[in-house]
């Protein structure tokens, strides 16, 4: 965010930026709750502003904080701006001091939500907080850098200006350092290589992992993770619009995985998809993590994403009824992620509805959705069996097919290697002819090796292979 000293006009009260606190309490720093609760405990009327990024704890700080509050019989206050009613927690008699909190500011209002917050900050909270000793409220840092370059104003700075009479700290939330990660997981009893992924060490999912620890394994917890991350994602949006730009982004990015076709979709194949109903800008403008945009693109952040979407998909498939063909066999790594997900109840009942839905169909309709189904049933209840009948094998017996000699499989291959190795000179100028960039990318760069494949396939390689077996 941009530096408190911005905060506004000469002779109201100035407030302090303090940096430097964390959702959970290392041995060295003391933690957001503990600083709040000071703050609790403080006879000033106050106004504090919690700043951080998507996902780094701001909401369960405040929760936290809030439970404290009640157990101490104040009564508490919350505002979500993401729903907009006033919720009170505990009632308490007589004249108790009351605390606001005031959460989401950054999901206030639709397309305007940028006027609806300037206003919002400037009129209705500053009346609200006459009511309250104490205010909270949580500010997301990268909306606040936007909402500083359309008004060259901080938020907390124009809420200053508002109530120049009333004292306002700002609390910022920071990233783990790779020291205090490695001490948080000891005392968790949890992998630090777990969050080797950067979004998977953002503060608030470190929160997330404290209170999931004690159910989840070492296998379980990455993807349960990733799976509260991209939950969180698609419902943190500004408006509804965007939460289904997101959310059909990530849904048909998991059906590409389970189709076979190459990864990666343009945004007019995702306008197609989505029937037109989510315009091309919207969609544009949402890509973000877990999903990236490379080379017109959008591709999964990694392949442990491009999984977790696979999964999600096939999972969505198979509560709804509704599973389609899948033409190659799938990873392993997506059917453990299905298993994870899905939770305790396994979705047997569901699995078993769609195994009797593709009773009597031929591979070339359904391709490997029994296999999958089947194994899927197996791994939901251990103690099962699956029954096949009228199981066709199509092609010959392997044993009755003749072996290759070996000396035919070393010419053929030194053959092969001749050909690509003359034509090699050939390939860097024909990669920059075609990739512009070499995009770090998703596998390697789905492009680059496309690209490289496409120079491949007009090489003489089967003939070549062919002449040499005579």
């Amino acid at each position: 965010m941009v530096p408190a000293s911005e905060a506004g006009d000469e002779g109201q009260h100035p407030f302090t930026a303090q940096a430097d606190f964390l959702p959970i309490h290392t041995q060295e720093e003391l933690d957001l709750l503990s600083e709040l609760t000071r703050h609790l405990e403080a006879a000033a009327t106050r106004i504090i502003v919690v700043s951080g990024a998507s996902n780094s704890g701001k909401t369960a700080a405040i929760l936290r904080i809030a439970r404290k509050a009640i157990a101490r019989s104040l009564a508490v206050d919350s505002i979500d701006l993401s729903t907009s009613p006033l919720v009170n927690h505990a009632s308490a008699a007589g004249n108790t001091p009351r605390i606001l909190l005031v959460d989401h500011l950054d999901r206030l209002g639709g397309s305007s939500s940028f006027t609806d917050a300037y206003k919002y900050l400037s009129n209705n909270l500053p009346t609200h907080l006459l009511n309250y000793r104490i205010g909270i409220v949580t500010i997301n840092s990268l909306w606040a850098n936007e909402f500083h370059r359309i008004y060259r104003l901080n938020p907390e700075a124009l809420l200053n200006t508002s109530v120049p009479d009333v004292p306002l700290s700002v609390l910022s939330i920071r990233p783990y350092s790779e020291s205090e990660l490695q001490r948080l997981c000891k005392r968790l009893s949890l992998n630090p290589s777990i969050f080797d992924n950067e979004g998977l060490r953002l503060p608030g999912v470190l929160a997330l992992a404290n209170a999931a620890a004690p159910g989840s394994t070492q296998e379980a917890m990455p993807h349960r993770m990733r799976k509260v991350l991209v939950d969180r994602w698609s419902e943190s949006a500004a408006t509804v619009s965007n939460q289904q730009a997101r959310s059909a982004m990530w849904h048909h990015t998991g059906l590409r995985e389970l189709s076979g076709a190459p990864p990666g979709l343009s945004v007019a194949d995702l306008f197609s998809l989505c029937g037109g109903s989510i315009p091309t800008i919207t969609l544009r403008t949402q890509i973000g993590w877990p999903l990236q945009w490379e080379a017109d693109m959008i591709y999964p952040e990694s392949p442990a994403m491009a999984d977790l979407a696979a999964a999600t998909a096939l999972l969505s498939q198979i509560e709804n009824r509704e599973v389609a063909a899948i033409p190659r066999p799938l990873s392993t790594t997506v059917l453990k992620a299905v298993d994870i997900i899905s939770g305790d109840e396994g979705r047997r009942p569901e699995i078993d509805e769609c195994l009797r839905s593709i009773e009597g169909k031929a591979f070339e309709s359904i391709g490997y959705l029994g296999v999958v189904l089947g194994t899927l049933a197996l791994d939901a209840d251990a103690s099962s069996k699956l029954q096949l009948h009228h199981l066709t094998l199509q092609g010959n017996e392997h044993r009755q097919l003749p072996a290759i000699p070996e000396l035919t499989v070393n010419v053929v291959r030194q053959a092969l290697v001749g050909v690509i190795a003359s034509h090699l000179p050939d390939l860097v100028p024909h990669i920059h002819r075609h990739v512009q960039e070499e995009p770090s990318s998703f596998m390697g760069s789905a492009v680059l090796w496309s690209t490289v494949r496409a120079w491949a396939s007009k090489l003489p390689l089967r003939a070549t292979a062919e002449v040499a077996a005579l």
